[in-house]
């Protein structure tokens, strides 16, 4: 029996990168056994996983023209806030968001709850800003 397996090369990333900058046109634009053929030839040349190629060369994943960045919605607390609420979440076990808001003013006591900086926090946590 012929053995059909063989070895894949060791690529640098950059030449991995130029073979899909190159690929993922022809891909696009061919028909089913065509890309089946381009998924077999860029599995045996990379070394990578079907499932993986295919979202490669589909554009799906990974490659130059990915977005870079943070996504979702902006942070709502700055570092010193976020400090604040780290150290009442870690005091009080780790509680949920809803635990934890309900949790704050318990903690702190009412004499704390007429500092400026916390009645911020509470504030945002609630949704209201100032």
């Amino acid at each position: 029996m012929k053995d059909t397996r063989r070895m894949s090369l060791k690529l640098s990333e950059t030449s991995t990168e130029e073979i899909i900058k190159v690929m993922r046109p022809r891909y696009a634009r061919r028909g089913r056994q065509a890309r089946v053929k381009l998924l077999d030839e860029f599995c045996q040349l990379c070394g990578y996983e079907r499932k993986d190629t295919s979202k490669l060369l589909s554009g799906k994943r990974r490659g130059e023209d990915r977005v870079s960045g943070r996504s979702g919605s902006k942070p709502t607390y700055g570092d010193a806030e976020r400090k604040v609420l780290k150290a009442i979440w870690l005091a009080d076990e780790q509680p949920c968001g809803k635990r934890l808001k309900a949790a704050v003013p318990w903690l702190l006591g009412p004499e704390q709850l007429t500092c400026p900086f916390i009645l911020f926090i509470l504030d945002r946590r609630q949704g209201r800003q100032g």
